[in-house]
């Protein structure tokens, strides 16, 4: 099992979260689902990126779902390389809908071996 610090998580949870993208002036972000996320969203969203991260196997996925809002995804893992700068890396497509909102993206989370 591969396992992946916590703050690798953050790192990827807070380039989706639209505060940090306005800052970041990555306005676009404002209209992803994850802006729409309830708080109970957030944690369940985080829980199985955590969990995908660090036990789904390559070409795998883990589906999440909160049936009181009704917001759930998908992250499927792609790949995991290793190279010499960013040590263990982990590929993951990452797809969530929440109230008619819909998006999907490529992120990649690493930890340093």
């Amino acid at each position: 099992m591969i396992t992946f610090p916590r703050i690798n998580v953050f790192v990827l949870l807070a380039l989706m979260l639209p505060a940090f993208a306005n800052a970041a002036g990555l306005y676009f972000l404002a209209d992803a689902p994850i802006a729409k996320f309830t708080e109970q969203d957030h944690r369940i969203f985080k829980a199985a990126t955590e969990q995908a991260l660090e036990s789904v196997e390559d070409g795998d996925k883990l589906e999440w779902k909160n049936p009181d809002s009704g917001a759930r995804g998908v992250i499927t893992i792609l790949e995991t390389t290793t190279d010499n700068t960013y040590g263990l890396c982990r590929m993951a497509r990452v797809s969530n809908e929440a109230k008619s909102v819909r998006r999907m993206g490529i992120y990649r989370a690493c930890k340093p071996t």
